[in-house]
């Protein structure tokens, strides 16, 4: 079956000299993985830089149901970047993020609402002109709710939380006998991040060790709801950027 979709580029593998494994998450069609050939090749008619972290792509794929492997016929960019793939700092945070959904993200079924949010996301990174330290955060909490995972709204109250259980994901008065949990601060940080819009999460103060810390415990909360995403590789990345000493 041809279909044209959109599709953004999650994570590549190398296959051999010229070729490459992309996963790629589609608008119309979920999570799928394509073969590309001649990738590196002189002769090859598929740029590299179409598959790099994040890239949005304009599809014409070749999709047989029971095959592990795919085929793209046509490929195009979808987005013209004006900063994302250049500033060191924003390349950073795409690759955060794409290893994050890479590991979160598996359904081979379209998710019109997750892939428009995660598009967004992208095109939100490339604009912005201001602070991004909390902008890898703000979209992981905000991720939890596409998923499935989100804490408890239920659970906020108008005093600052006591602990966060992060087996139940729901903010909690003392701590939970299990000791998976986030003290107050940390409990306080994760409140005011889902009460905040992304945009606005510049205005949530921390300090390059709670940033860290905190970052840190968000992996873990989703790791104990999603098993595939222990050992984030890119995270000491984040940490040097975004947590100076």
């Amino acid at each position: 079956m041809i279909v044209k979709t959109e599709g953004i580029v999650l994570r590549t593998i190398k296959h051999s000299d010229s070729g490459i494994i992309a996963h790629i998450l589609t608008r119309d069609r979920g999570r799928l993985s394509f073969m590309v050939r001649g990738i590196h090749s002189k002769k090859g008619k598929t740029p590299g830089v179409f598959f790099q972290p994040l890239q949005l792509l304009e599809l014409e794929i070749m999709v047989k149901e029971g095959r592990d492997l795919n085929s793209i016929r046509e490929v195009s960019s979808a987005h013209n970047f004006t900063s994302l793939p250049y500033d060191p700092y924003k390349s950073s945070i795409a690759l955060f993020i794409s290893e994050v959904l890479s590991r979160s993200v598996q359904e081979e079924e379209p998710d019109p609402p997750l892939y428009s949010f995660i598009r967004s996301t992208i095109t939100d990174l490339d604009q912005t002109s201001g602070n991004i330290s909390n902008f890898h955060i703000a979209f992981m909490v905000t991720l939890a709710t596409y998923l499935g995972i989100a804490p408890s709204a239920a659970s906020l109250t108008k005093e600052a939380p006591a602990y966060f259980d992060m087996n139940s994901g729901s903010f909690c008065q003392s701590p939970p006998m299990h000791g998976f949990y986030l003290q107050q601060r940390h409990a306080g940080i994760l409140q005011r991040f889902m009460l905040t819009t992304p945009s606005a999460s510049t205005e949530i103060k921390l300090n390059g060790k709670e940033r860290s810390e905190f970052l840190g415990s968000v992996l873990t909360f989703f790791s104990i709801h999603l098993p595939g995403m222990k050992n984030i590789r890119s995270l000491e990345v984040m940490s040097q950027l975004f947590s100076p000493s």
